[in-house]
């Protein structure tokens, strides 16, 4: 089994996904087959993949670094695998695809309940009103480090010199209404109008951060292509994610209709 630093070098490589809480192997099967699964073309090894659950990807991940440079690839092969498990397995979410340059890995880390139960910053098992997905922040986290990971407007006005900090910096970056943050469920429904934040938007402090030394370390003469970048980047991955809410709210609507105004 491998030590507690071994399975943090993982989730660094694959955005920060935490499986310190993923029991390995994925079965007593994969372990006393390990010699004959690295024994197989890449090729054969990948079609067996794509027959497995996610959970058991995950779990396939840890067992040595032939398998985990395989399945942490970002490349297109990869992807597709994970893809085919997601939709095999994970069958209510065929009609979703990651936003943006969201990993499949990733991605099904976030959507499967079943799969992610640990925040990813502290490692706390996370349930009920505890769970908190954050789509645009790309993160799965528990309520108390929600809080310490997260700032809003109001308190970075407070904190922030505006020349050093102009406000449409923060126009490049995603960002959640206060309605969303109080009240955020493992699904993907959102309580607010598509591109409306309210008065008092949240920011992921990290982004800030990166957001802040990358425009101070730009010339003057650079700053604005700069932000029009950064902006146009923002708004397509916020588009992506908003269609994604809307397709499920369709379908929430759909089945109240059908189970409390139309029963079969």
């Amino acid at each position: 089994m491998q030590n507690q630093s071994e399975e943090q070098e993982i989730a660094n490589s694959t955005e920060e996904i935490s499986l310190n809480k993923i029991k390995q192997p994925a079965s007593s099967y994969l372990l006393s087959s390990k010699s004959k699964l690295l024994n197989l073309p890449q090729e054969v090894f990948i079609e067996i993949c794509e027959n497995v659950h996610p959970k058991d990807l995950y779990s396939l991940a840890l067992v040595c670094k032939q398998f985990r440079t395989i399945l942490w690839s970002n490349s297109i092969t990869t992807q597709q695998l994970w893809n085919k498990s997601r939709l095999k397995f994970i069958p209510q979410c065929t009609y979703l695809k990651p936003p943006g340059d969201l990993s499949e890995q990733k991605f099904v880390w976030l959507l499967s309940s079943e799969i992610s139960k640990t925040c990813q910053c502290c490692g706390k098992k996370v349930e009920g009103s505890d769970r908190k997905l954050f789509w645009e922040f790309k993160v799965l986290i528990c309520s108390k480090c929600a809080q310490e990971r997260t700032i809003s407007l109001e308190k970075l006005k407070e904190l922030y010199d505006p020349d050093l900090f102009p406000e449409n910096v923060l126009s490049c970056l995603p960002c959640i209404s206060e309605t969303i943050f109080r009240n955020s469920f493992d699904y993907l429904v959102n309580a607010t109008s598509p591109g409306y934040y309210g008065s008092n938007p949240y920011y992921w402090r990290a982004d800030v951060l990166h957001a802040e030394n990358e425009y101070n370390s730009l010339r003057k003469d650079e700053r604005e292509n700069w932000v029009n970048k950064k902006q146009t980047e923002m708004r397509n991955y916020m588009e992506v994610i908003e269609a994604m809410r809307a397709k499920e709210n369709n379908l929430l609507l759909e089945n109240l209709l059908i189970r409390y105004i139309f029963p079969v």
